[in-house]
């Protein structure tokens, strides 16, 4: 077992979220000007190629570590995490201290949303909000990776929900997620952004869709033309230096910014088309 150490900038949270998506063990700590970030891995080949293809800009040091039981560390280390309604854990102990919940169980994998990182907390915050107001009849989860977004929506709403997502990974994921959890009627669909076949000629009352900004600027498009009059659009992360900017890319959709969530430097935004 080998230990990376690094520490960037608090406003490199982009290349944060970047290591989340490829390792599943990562521990990082925010303080006033950086982010100290810790990444265990095995010595395997393909882990130490991704370190310095991932890492390649940054300084970094790598630190072999005495055996330990791993099992009971991880144990341990999966405290959980909540929000309003809900409650999220990997399912690693034998009991978890929960108070008037929806216990979701995501456990850490290759696809990114376990609740933890900030942007998936704000886009489950802000659905929070909006479902328990409003009722929806036609919503899609995009870039889905763990389906956490997905069985959220799933807790409010009784219909059946569309998700999607490139990667096989996410895939396999989801599918599991989705059977421990014991949530039906949830639809898969393996594509970029909704170009998915059985998408077509489908329009949507809401839209939750947590990227990064780059990825967000190739699909808005299409997710406006998909998104119903009068529809809701949940955009999770945003950093917050990129909000004004992505808000005034999103006016010359005909999209209506409502309001705006942040935790840290990231930023939940909800729009609705005119």
């Amino acid at each position: 077992m080998k230990k990376v150490i690094l520490e960037i900038d608090k406003k490199e949270k982009t290349k944060l979220s970047e290591l989340l998506n490829y390792f599943d063990n990562v521990f990082y700590k925010f303080s006033k000007k950086t982010i100290h970030i810790e990444i265990y891995i095995e010595q395997r080949s393909y882990e130490l190629f991704l370190v310095n293809k991932l890492l390649d800009k940054e300084k970094y040091i790598i630190k072999r570590i005495k055996d330990q039981n791993w099992v009971k560390l991880t144990q341990k280390m999966d405290s959980g995490c909540q929000t309003r309604y809900f409650f999220f854990h990997q399912n690693l102990k034998s009991s978890y201290e929960i108070i008037n919940k929806k216990i979701i169980i995501i456990p850490a994998g290759i696809a990114f949303g376990t609740g933890r990182h900030q942007s998936t907390e704000l886009a489950v915050r802000l659905l929070e909000d909006i479902l328990k107001k409003e009722s929806f009849y036609n919503p899609i989860d995009i870039g889905t990776g763990t389906g956490i977004l997905t069985f959220v929506i799933k807790t409010f709403i009784k219909r059946k929900i569309y998700s999607t997502d490139l990667s096989i990974d996410s895939m396999k994921c989801f599918n599991y997620n989705k059977k421990i959890n014991n949530f039906n009627n949830v639809i898969f669909a393996k594509c970029s952004g909704i170009k998915a076949k059985v998408l077509q000629g489908k329009k949507f009352d809401l839209i939750v869709a947590n990227l990064l900004l780059n990825e967000h600027k190739e699909i808005i498009k299409s997710l406006s033309l998909k998104l119903k009059k009068k529809g809701v659009l949940v955009i999770s992360g945003i950093l917050y230096s990129e909000k004004n900017f992505f808000i005034s890319i999103l006016r010359g959709f005909d999209l209506k910014f409502v309001r705006y969530s942040n935790i840290d430097n990231w930023v939940g935004l909800v729009f609705k088309k005119n």
